[in-house]
């Protein structure tokens, strides 16, 4: 990713300034959601080392673990559980801050001046506030699944794996890097192909709302 695009620094600023005046105020359910994450990703990574004993017990003949029945069934209910808790905090951190974002988006257009409103119709301020602010929430949610959760989940795996065989998983992580170029550069033209459907997609809707506005003057 080329640090120099003014698209994402445009992006890291919006991030930058989401946090400073509207997430600041979630701060607590922000660590608890964290912490979710966490306990989630943490307990995911063991299945691996579970599966390894159940195989290894299996192959030295031992049959009588049944012990490992319930391991397996408090990994998953405890995962399960912080899944939950996670998907739930989601909802409300989300839901308040896309409130707070919609009462000041609100509060700046009711301070507009008269000239201004009477340049925009309504059902782009209407827009603005509904659905500009959902892509908004849309995107804060895929920052925290993606780029914090997923991550948490490799770092847990990978642990897993150098327990199981640290010298396969040195192998493995050295060829990482080379599987994962390709996907980083079809994931910042899909990125940019996004951007400029977004483009487009406004662009015809401001044409068609100034249509729709157009019909009754020019029939009167």
């Amino acid at each position: 990713m080329d640090a120099r695009d003014p698209n994402d620094q445009k992006a890291f600023h919006l991030l930058h300034r989401i946090w400073r005046e509207w997430g600041k105020g979630f701060v607590g359910l922000i660590w608890l959601n964290l912490g979710f994450i966490a306990i989630f990703s943490g307990v995911n990574g063991l299945y691996a080392p579970i599966i390894k004993y159940i195989v290894d017990q299996a192959t030295a003949g031992v049959t009588d673990n049944y012990w490992i029945l319930v391991a397996v069934l408090i990994v998953t209910l405890v995962k399960s559980g912080a899944l939950l808790a996670h998907k739930r905090i989601n909802v409300r951190l989300f839901t308040g801050i896309s409130l707070e974002m919609q009462r000041a988006l609100y509060a700046k257009m009711i301070a507009a001046d008269i000239a201004w409103h009477g340049r925009e119709p309504p059902a782009a301020l209407a827009q603005r506030i509904m659905a500009d602010v959902g892509q908004v929430r849309g995107a804060l949610e895929r920052i925290v699944n993606n780029a914090i959760r997923d991550v948490l989940m490799i770092v847990a795996v990978v642990a897993s794996m150098i327990y199981i065989d640290w010298q396969l998983s040195l192998i493995a992580l050295a060829v990482f890097p080379i599987a994962i170029w390709p996907i980083a550069i079809i994931g910042r033209s899909l990125r940019k192909l996004g951007r400029q459907t977004q483009a487009s997609i406004g662009g015809v809707s401001a044409r068609l709302l100034e249509g729709l506005a157009s019909i009754k003057i020019a029939k009167t």
